[in-house]
């Protein structure tokens, strides 16, 4: 299993190359786990991420789009982060961030299994979309997740909640 080794920085741009010296290779860490964790093989460079603005983000949430179900957004907070702020409405959470242990990857299974059960696309959020986003999104690519249905939210729910800040919300998640 790879592991992206970049901070969760609020610096995005529409695409973003991912390169070798981003990745990590970890299979060691695998063979010393007894739960049953899904291996996966990583690729070692994604060409690309596909980011969402946050004017379209609201623009989906205007439009009924994420109450429906016609997106999905996935959260890559911490549980304190998304104390602090996260987005209003339905929001997929695994509290698996910074992802940097195979724990921590366990924890998407349950966000991979509501992705995988449709064919909706996915906006995932971090504090700053950077890694926090882009090793869910590659752990989900990974898993067979088409990456034309994954979005990153363009500099994260950080920079999202200083402009949206009636789409957000603190405290329990929905």
């Amino acid at each position: 299993m790879s592991f992206l080794m970049a901070g969760c920085s609020p610096a995005a741009k529409e695409t973003d190359n991912a390169t070798e010296s981003e990745v990590a290779v970890e299979t060691e860490v695998l063979a010393e786990i007894d739960t049953p964790v899904p291996v996966v093989e990583i690729p070692e460079v994604l060409d690309e991420y596909n980011y969402i603005s946050p004017e379209d983000v609201v623009a989906h949430i205007d439009a009924g789009d994420v109450e429906s179900g016609a997106i999905l957004m996935v959260s890559a907070q911490t549980k304190e982060e998304l104390a602090a702020t996260h987005m209003k409405g339905k929001l997929i959470t695994n509290y698996s961030r910074p992802l940097e242990t195979v724990e921590d990857y366990a924890k998407l299974e349950p966000s991979y299994e509501i992705i995988n059960s449709t064919d909706v696309p996915v906006i995932v959020i971090c504090p700053g979309g950077k890694s926090g986003a882009t090793r869910q999104y590659i752990y989900f690519v990974a898993k067979g997740i088409d990456a034309s249905r994954l979005m990153i939210l363009e500099n994260g729910q950080n920079n999202f909640s200083k402009l949206y800040p009636d789409y957000v919300e603190s405290g329990e998640v929905n």
